[in-house]
């Protein structure tokens, strides 16, 4: 995902460890260079709220989406470009994940 950061709302309100039957706020962006998961999708929760209405109230520009947008951020196998195990004394293999 590239580009802008947006917000949703999501029914049920859903995340790796969590599903609740609520109406879930997320914020969409990119995990920021530098980051193991640089480029990849980043989901934050801002929040969950009982009613559609009153998520839309709190939240006006974000989207209503329907159903979990959820699904699982995983550590790449091979290290990005930049990666030099000298920086920081790590290496990058099957250890790691």
């Amino acid at each position: 995902m590239a580009g802008r950061a947006y917000e949703t709302i999501e029914y049920p309100a859903e995340g790796a460890t969590y599903s609740r039957e609520e109406y879930g706020v997320y914020r969409y962006s990119t995990y920021p260079r530098g980051s193991v998961l640089e480029g990849q999708e980043k989901r934050s929760a801002l929040g969950t709220y009982p009613t559609l209405e009153e998520a839309q109230r709190e939240h006006p520009d974000a989207r209503y989406e329907g159903g979990s947008q959820y699904h699982e951020v995983t550590v790449p196998r091979t290290p990005p470009p930049d990666f030099r195990e000298d920086d920081i004394g790590e290496t990058w293999d099957d250890t790691d994940y």
